[in-house]
């Protein structure tokens, strides 16, 4: 797994704290924990400091390296490791907006030694202005533009509200294209 290194000792990893529970995208958070050395010879480690979305709307990976730290510990010695995490250590790149964009939400922090050993887990709030923006295409699906609000505000307005809620299921799979062929007299361009 990525970050795992051989050693000759062991680590214990506990005492996982954050100075906010709570932030928005402007702000930032310390992670601090604690490292031990369990085993009986000198030792590195490079604590590792994930950051995972929960209930993520867009594809991201299921955590992403955001920090880390290298101790050496002696025998049954502990240290204190911290990592500050501000905007980027919650952001994606959005293709839409052309910048690093936060999902409002619950947040994990994991900490460990490697990205299949994280022993440590804390949750945390960042509040963010990021609204969504779908981008749509003559491939984008009827479903797709009624889902995002922009859209269905739109068809509501031109299709209206009785016949958008009598949509079936079958329709809604259908992308815009669609309904330039069913409908030859719409300009394509428009």
């Amino acid at each position: 797994p990525f970050g795992f290194g051989l050693s000759y000792t062991a680590f214990s990893y506990t005492d996982i704290k954050t100075d906010y529970t709570e932030i928005d995208e402007t702000g930032s958070i310390t992670v601090t924990a604690t490292v031990k050395n369990i085993g009986k010879s000198a030792g590195k480690e490079t604590v590792q400091f994930y950051v995972r979305k929960v209930g993520s709307g867009i594809p991201r990976p299921e955590k992403e390296l955001k920090g880390f730290v290298k101790v050496f510990l002696e025998p049954n010695e502990e240290k204190s490791v911290a990592v500050t995490l501000d905007k980027r250590g919650f952001a994606f790149w959005d293709e839409a907006s052309g910048d690093w964009q936060v999902e409002t939400g619950e947040h994990e922090i994991l900490i460990g030694g490697c990205s299949a050993d994280t022993p440590l887990k804390v949750s945390v709030t960042v509040n963010s202005t990021y609204e969504k923006r779908m981008r749509f295409t003559r491939n984008s699906t009827i479903g797709e533009v009624l889902s995002d609000p922009v859209g269905n505000a739109i068809l509501t307005e031109v299709a209206g509200e009785e016949l958008i809620n009598s949509i079936p299921p079958f329709v809604r799979e259908m992308p815009l294209r669609s309904i330039r062929m069913q409908m030859p007299e719409i300009n394509e361009e428009a």
